[in-house]
Order: structure tokens, then C-alpha cells, then sequence
């Protein structure tokens, strides 16, 4: 039976027959790739070491096989938080593999004396013998899956005959059938033309049957297949894989809930899922090897964030404000999480690493950008417990505008000039905007002075004061651009040529006034005014 999402888990180890299992993932529909975080319970043993579960039904009901005081394996089923042990056809062990949601159970018991295991039923006290495809009690057969109507599917042994036009023999002088049970019957439903048989392990609620054609004496690298019906003949996957129906498959080892540690278990693959979502689980202890079974409820996601989104606004060449993010714990049970921000944000927490049940705590956010324009990132709160990879609870978007403002400043310095043997007075312009801005040099005089053409977004650049001429007003700018903005500056110096030297009678001396300076952009304007005579 497929319960829940699960498709096709192929589990299924009849005696001599190695234990196949696709470890650490689940085959699930798309909603299984929602965040989870799941609370185990360790079902137990039946007094022994080892215990694996390998089915459950939507009433929660688990079945399997565990060890008894003895340490032989026993079916059980798992009700209510208690084992029970299903009993047997009269042999030493039991395995169940398999339960419906009307309570019925499948899987194989030995028969009396242990001379050979048989497919089984238990069906609400009363355990049944299935029987087996040939008429000789000692052979054996293996019941893998029942479903919602009762049908039970799984493999069981045929005498090989080739002398008599019989079937191929395998290593033990037998072959291996898949077969339906209904109606009170088992019927053969191999008819393959391959290899030297088939076997069946589970069974959808329309009838579609998948498991695998045996295709070596040794048992190994079996092919898989379905049956798209009781009535019809098995197929191999890889003859018609557009039949299949498409499906998505996720990491086993989600986070746990920190309340319920699997320690010193360590959960290796899964078995089965219901509909609810509820999953069994195998761990191991790899100290003592013991294996134990673990159901994996999920929980709701308790946390919930205040706003969802936060928005910065512009902020100019520093750090925001701080805004603040609320998380509420609505559950009964604290939530252990974990904060990560991207982008250029940082976030202080009041939380620290736990909240605690129906309580809320505050995370500080602040937006320090380090280029113009538009920036955005994300604060996710993750899970914190479990092992493997952690799941997102929260994620809230962040969002602002990192802007700049252009600089153009003067200052002056004295050059000897051997021209004249003396000292000159010459003036610089230094700029500055903002990382990855370009600029562009505006103003100046038209030719002599070197000021024009593309900037990089900060330098030092020195004038040519004897370019000025007689002197007079020199208007000099920048336009930088960057992230979507623009922002402008501009100086003005008065430059004054007396004639005479700037450090003695044979320079030119010269008076530079700074009459204003005002930088402005797109989106603010910023006024700075400076005074300085100069000899």
C-alpha cells in the first residue's frame, strides 16, 4: 500500500535476500519541500536491542519488526504509545511489513517448526496464512504491501522445473514470483520474459504495483518495474518511465525539535510516511549498533515576525537608524533558532539563542550601505536542533537606498619655481563621492588648466595658476553618477595676480577667495560657504 506520498520505497529483504534502502531520503510529493521542523519519539523494542519500522497508517498506527528479550526478530504493531507483539503461524519470528488505514496488516511469519516463512495477515487478532504459488508448504513467500481494499502484493517462491520446460533455477533451486492476493486467493502476476523472476513491494489506490524483475543467479542489480495492474504483465521502469507520475525528494534528516533528541541515534534512512506528513524513521547508535525506531511528528512552525519587511529608506554615506523586528512564540514549547541577515545589514538580538513558550523577543536591524542605489537583503531565522541541513522558519525582507553626496574642496601650497628662482602659490582640488561612482570634471578654464574629461570617484588634482592669467573668477565642478543617482558640487576661487612673487618681490603673488561652494543632488541639497585670503 502507498501510504500518504511515498512512492515505490523498495524495501523489501525476503531471507537471503540483502536489505535495499535508499538512505537518508524520502521520495515525496512537492509540499514535502515545506519548512518542518519534526518532534521523535522512540517507539521502543519488544525487550531486545533492535527494532524497524517499516509502515504507518493515518490512525498513527506503526508496524514492523522488533527483538524480544531473546533477540529474536517479532512482528509488532505501534498504537497509542504502546508495542504489541502480533504473534506468529507457529514459528520462532515474525515481520511486519505493512499496514491499511482499516487496521489490517501484512508481512511473513514463520510456520510451525520454522520449516518456512509464509505471507501473513493480521487482521485485528486473527493472523491468517497466505500461502504460497505452489503447493509444496515449504517453500516460502513474503507479503510486502496491502492496501485500502484489502489487496496484498509480494513475492513468493516457485519450484524451478527447466528439465520440464519449467522456469530458470536461481541459486537455491527456485525462482521467485510477484504475486496479488484478493479474494481469497494468490495469484502469479509475474509473466515477464526476463530473468529468473520478479517481486512485488508495494501497491497504490489504483491498483498500480511496483517492485523489481530479478535478473542474476546472485540476486543482485535487480531492475526496477511496476505492473500498471493485477491483470496486466510487469514492466521495466526504464521501458516506460513517462507512465510514472513525477515526484520531488528531500532530505531525510530535517531539523528536530531540540525537546526530543534522537541522541545517541543517529537517523540513517525512512521508511514510511501517512498522510499527515508523519514519518518513520530508523536510527542507529553506533557505539552499541543498536537500531531503534523513531516517529517523526511534524510541528507547526510557531515563530511569527513583526513586520514581515523592513524598509530603510536613504540613507547617506552612514548607518541607519535602528529598526526593530519582533518574534513571537505562539507555541507551548520553546523554539531554538538561529538569525543570518545578507546584504549591508546587521542585526543585534535580544532573543539569544531560544524563545520561550507564548513569549516574544526583539531583533535589532540597522542598513549600513557601501554603494549607491538600491539595496536589498533578507534576516532568515532558521532551525536550530537536529542534524543535517537546517530549515527556514522566517525571512524578513529588507530593503533601502544607499545615496552619496560629491565633494569639491581648495586647498594651497607653495612650488619654487626655477623659473624665477622664487616660491609660487598653487592651489589643488581635491574630490571625493562614493565607491564605483564615476565623475566628470565641469568649469575650469576652457584650455591651460588641465581641469576637464572623466574623474574617478575621489582624487587630488593641482591647478596651473599661471593658466589664471590676469586672475579673475575660476568656477570649477564635478558631476557624479552612480546606482541610479547623481549628485553635484562646485567651487568658485577669485584668483588675484599682483605682479609680485608669492614668497618674495621676484613671484607673482596671488589672492585666491573661496566665494562658495554648494553641493547638491537629485535628492538633497547641502550648502557650505568658506573664506580664505591668501598672500
Amino acid at each position: 500500500m502507498a501510504i500518504g506520498n511515498i512512492t515505490a520505497l523498495s524495501l523489501a529483504h525476503p531471507p537471503g535476500r540483502a536489505l535495499c534502502v535508499a538512505v537518508g531520503f524520502l521520495l515525496l510529493a512537492p509540499w514535502a519541500a515545506e519548512a518542518q521542523v519534526y518532534r521523535a519519539t522512540d517507539i521502543g523494542t519488544l525487550g531486545g536491542a533492535h527494532t524497524y519500522g517499516y509502515a504507518i497508517n493515518n490512525s498513527r498506527q506503526i508496524v514492523g519488526t522488533s527483538e524480544d528479550a531473546q533477540g529474536t526478530p517479532r512482528a509488532f504493531i505501534y498504537s497509542n504509545g504502546t508495542m504489541r507483539d502480533l504473534g506468529t503461524l507457529g514459528g520462532a519470528s515474525a515481520e511486519a511489513r505493512d499496514i491499511n488505514s482499516a487496521g489490517q496488516i501484512v508481512g511473513t511469519s514463520d510456520t510451525a517448526g520454522s520449516k518456512a516463512a509464509h505471507a501473513t495477515l493480521w487482521d485485528h487478532g486473527a493472523i491468517r496464512d497466505l500461502g504460497t504459488l505452489a503447493s509444496d508448504p515449504a517453500l516460502n513467500s513474503h507479503a510486502e504491501a496491502i492496501d485500502e481494499q484489502g489487496v496484498i502484493v509480494g513475492g513468493a517462491d516457485i519450484l524451478c522445473l527447466p528439465a520440464e520446460g519449467g522456469v530458470p533455477c536461481g541459486a537455491l533451486g527456485r525462482a521467485e514470483h510477484a504475486f496479488a492476493y484478493a479474494d481469497g486467493s494468490m495469484r502469479d502476476i509475474d509473466r515477464g520474459t526476463q530473468g529468473l523472476g520478479s517481486y512485488a513491494v508495494a501497491i497504490d489506490q489504483t491498483g498500480r504495483i511496483s517492485g523489481f524483475i530479478e535478473n542474476s543467479i546472485a540476486y543482485v542489480a535487480d531492475e526496477a518495474a511496476y505492473w500498471p495492474s493485477r491483470a496486466s504483465g510487469l514492466v521495466a521502469l526504464d521501458a516506460a518511465p513517462a507512465t510514472l507520475p513525477p515526484v520531488a525528494r528531500t532530505e531525510l534528516n530535517r531539523p528536530l525539535d531540540p525537546a526530543t533528541p534522537v541522541a545517541p541515534y543517529t537517523l540513517s534512512h525512512a521508511t514510511a510516511i501517512n498522510d499527515a506528513g508523519m514519518i518513520v524513521a530508523v536510527g542507529v547508535d553506533a557505539a552499541s549498533g543498536a537500531v531503534h525506531t523513531f516517529l517523526l511528528s511534524p510541528v507547526a512552525v510557531s515563530l511569527t515576525p513583526t513586520p514581515t519587511q523592513l524598509e530603510f529608506g536613504n540613507v547617506l554615506e552612514t548607518t541607519s537608524v535602528t529598526k526593530d523586528v519582533v518574534v513571537n512564540n505562539t507555541a507551548a514549547t520553546p523554539v531554538d533558532f538561529q538569525i543570518s541577515t545578507t546584504g549591508p545589514f546587521s542585526v543585534k538580538s535580544g532573543c539569544g539563542a531560544s524563545v520561550p513558550p507564548a513569549s516574544t523577543c526583539t531583533i535589532s536591524v540597522t542598513f549600513s550601505p557601501m554603494l549607491p542605489g538600491p539595496l536589498s537583503g533578507t534576516l532568515t531565522l532558521t532551525s536550530a536542533g537536529g542534524t543535517g541541513a537546517s530549515t527556514e522558519l522566517a525571512a524578513i525582507a529588507l530593503s533601502g537606498t544607499g545615496t552619496f553626496v560629491a565633494r569639491l574642496s581648495y586647498d594651497t601650497h607653495e612650488v619654487w619655481d626655477w623659473t624665477i628662482l622664487d616660491f609660487v602659490t598653487m592651489y589643488a582640488l581635491s574630490w571625493s563621492s562614493a565607491p564605483g561612482v564615476s565623475c566628470k570634471a565641469t568649469g575650469g578654464l576652457l584650455w591651460g588648466d588641465g581641469w576637464s574629461g572623466n574623474l574617478g570617484s575621489s582624487g587630488r588634482k593641482d591647478m596651473d595658476l599661471e593658466a589664471a592669467g590676469a586672475g579673475g573668477n575660476l568656477k570649477y565642478g564635478i558631476d557624479c553618477k552612480g546606482g541610479g543617482l547623481e549628485s553635484k558640487a562646485e567651487v568658485t576661487v577669485f584668483v588675484y595676480n599682483s605682479g609680485s612673487g608669492g614668497g618674495g618681490s621676484m613671484g607673482i603673488g596671488q589672492l585666491l577667495i573661496l566665494l562658495a561652494s554648494a553641493l547638491y543632488s537629485s535628492w538633497t541639497r547641502v550648502r557650505q560657504v568658506h573664506t580664505s585670503i591668501l598672500a
